[in-house]
């Protein structure tokens, strides 16, 4: 019972500790839930002048703190695959014997200015960190767009005649 009070202490330590350090980046998801948070950061771009907007998502439970605490990134300008290697890689780094929010938290800056290499192992594509997310589905939409569509009405009042079907077919090579 006094190790349930006492992990309960930490969870709340740690949630106190966060809201004075990250008062403006810290949120809450729903408003009731004191220990689902959220940490909007800033990561300066690898190589470029732009930042990479990035949130920390996490859910302290009241059982089995700091163990079994769950933490998810989110990023619009990284696909799913580089967001499961740098949530690998953070999870990898964490020690959860201490204040696990922070101690990620921590980490994500670490990496973002430059000191980690989990960052610039993402291979995430530069130029879209650079122009944005829309400048990125602009470039994207373009190019899917790049490969010629084609579509053939013919149209016959009667189409009986098996050789006029042949002729049609004869006509167009690629309906074969």
């Amino acid at each position: 019972m006094a190790v349930v009070a006492v992990r309960a202490m930490e969870r709340e330590d740690e949630v106190e500790l966060l809201e004075a350090m990250f008062a403006e980046e810290l949120s809450w998801p729903q408003p009731t839930n004191r220990y689902e948070l959220e940490i909007a950061l800033q990561l300066p771009a690898a190589g470029t002048a732009t930042t990479l907007a990035l949130a920390l998502v996490a859910a302290l439970p009241a059982e089995g703190y700091p163990m079994s605490t769950q933490l998810s990134l989110r990023c619009a300008a990284l696909g799913r695959a580089q967001h499961a290697a740098l949530r690998a890689a953070m999870l990898a780094a964490l020690d959860f014997s201490e204040p696990v929010v922070y101690a990620a938290v921590s980490w994500l800056q670490q990496e973002g200015a430059g000191e980690g290499e989990a960052l610039g192992a993402l291979g995430a594509p530069e130029a879209a960190l650079a122009l944005g997310v829309e400048a990125a589905a602009a470039v994207e939409e373009a190019a899917a767009a790049a490969v010629p569509i084609g579509r053939r009405w013919i149209w016959f009042h009667h189409i009986k005649s098996p050789t006029k079907r042949k002729l049609i077919l004869r006509w167009d090579p690629c309906c074969n």
